[in-house]
């Protein structure tokens, strides 16, 4: 008797044991947070995507750099608290409970940015009396919308790309203009600097959320927070979201056209068709500080001498030009910059020429001498992140 007593015992403490850490775990979830609330249907929201009234919330937060929620049905913004909520339509509901999530978004492309701006989904109750009125429109948009914020390492060229233009162009390309751009971090410099772009995917005017009073409330059936990054400087087609397979040539014909840039190819003639009097041209990308080429006038002097056109500027190269990146200590970075620019490179259309420095050839051994570990063995130093490596 004792025995079995202690044996039930045993079995309860271990039962509620599990309760409490699986309960603890659902909610302390860095991401995701998890109340039982009365259930309307068996799908839960947000983990099969899609409920009886055809509804959608659709969020990712396992993505290999940043976190996407995709939600279409009655969604209202708050931009001053940086919420949104997902409200089920009426009528919609049986009497059995159901999950509530809320997401925590992280609206820049990285979410290892430390002063990236999280945005909370929240799934609301359905009608019930026991369930809190959602918060009334102010403004109600018949366009859908992409939310997203500046920060992070924007005001570098290639992260402004990499993480803002082209996964923007990514999510709302499918819209073909009818889409409202909400941003968050609001930056009116970077905004004007590429507003040539985000007028070619917007028709409206960027909504600067930061601006928004408390009471201000934001409504559209279809809504798009955060930025989904496939890869860095590149679009994984597969992933392209409504149907659509984009690319990074796509991309490249999205900013020729922008920027009415009249050439869409190069002229694929062999040289020896070609008129005399015209000489393959040479662009030299300037850098003004770091990873720059500082012999630069003897370069495009030689150049010359070899029969090129050269000219020391920036430039959006045609599909079939040829691309030539030169990378410092010798190969500790060349992975780095096939993934970073080689890869993007032939995805849009380039041929792709890698040429790896010897430490004799970089200003890096009068600065650091011979012995330092860059030179002497700078793959640990590429270990080390990034950030280390750019330096």
């Amino acid at each position: 008797m004792h025995l079995s007593f202690s044996l039930l015992v045993g079995a309860l403490l271990l039962l509620l044991t599990y309760l409490v850490f699986s309960q603890q775990f659902a909610i302390s979830s860095p991401n995701v947070v998890t109340t039982d609330v009365e259930l309307s249907n068996k799908a839960s929201l947000g983990e099969t995507g899609r409920g009886r009234s055809d509804k959608v919330v659709a969020c990712s937060t396992e993505g290999p750099y940043g976190d996407t929620c995709e939600l279409d049905g009655d969604v209202r913004v708050n931009g001053t608290a940086l919420s949104v909520s997902f409200v089920p339509s009426t009528g919609s509901r049986s009497h059995r409970r159901r999950r509530v999530r809320a997401w925590r978004i992280v609206s820049y492309a990285r979410r290892n940015v430390t002063d990236a701006k999280v945005v909370t989904v929240t799934q609301q109750l359905t009608d019930h009396a026991a369930a809190a009125a959602p918060p009334p429109c102010t403004v109600n948009h018949t366009a859908p919308a992409v939310l997203f914020a500046l920060g992070g390492y924007t005001g570098n060229y290639w992260h402004d790309f990499t993480d803002v233009l082209v996964p923007l162009f990514v999510a709302s390309r499918r819209y073909a203009g009818d889409v409202v751009l909400l941003v968050a971090r609001y930056n009116p410099w970077w905004l004007a600097k590429y507003a040539t772009l985000l007028r070619r995917l917007s028709s409206h005017d960027v909504v600067d959320l930061d601006a928004d009073d408390a009471q201000q409330i934001r409504c559209f059936s279809h809504l798009t927070v955060g930025l989904d990054m496939h890869r860095e400087f590149n679009i994984v087609p597969e992933q392209v979201p409504g149907g659509q397979r984009l690319t990074m040539a796509d991309f490249t014909a999205f900013l020729r056209d922008a920027y009415a840039l009249p050439r869409a190819a190069l002229p694929m003639e062999p040289p020896e068709k070609r008129k005399k009097k015209e000489k393959p041209r040479l662009l030299l990308v300037h850098r003004g500080r770091y990873r720059r080429i500082v012999n630069e006038e003897e370069v495009l002097r030689a150049a010359e001498k070899a029969g090129r056109r050269a000219d020391a500027v920036v430039f959006l190269a045609a599909p079939g030009a040829v691309l030539v990146q030169v990378g410092a200590v010798r190969e500790a970075v060349d992975a780095m910059a096939r993934r970073e620019f080689g890869e993007p490179a032939a995805a849009m259309g380039l041929q792709y020429l890698e040429y790896s420095v010897a430490a004799e050839e970089s200003t890096l051994l009068e600065m650091l001498g011979p012995d330092h570990p860059v030179i002497r063995d700078p793959d640990p130093c590429t270990e080390a992140g990034g950030t280390r490596t750019s330096r």
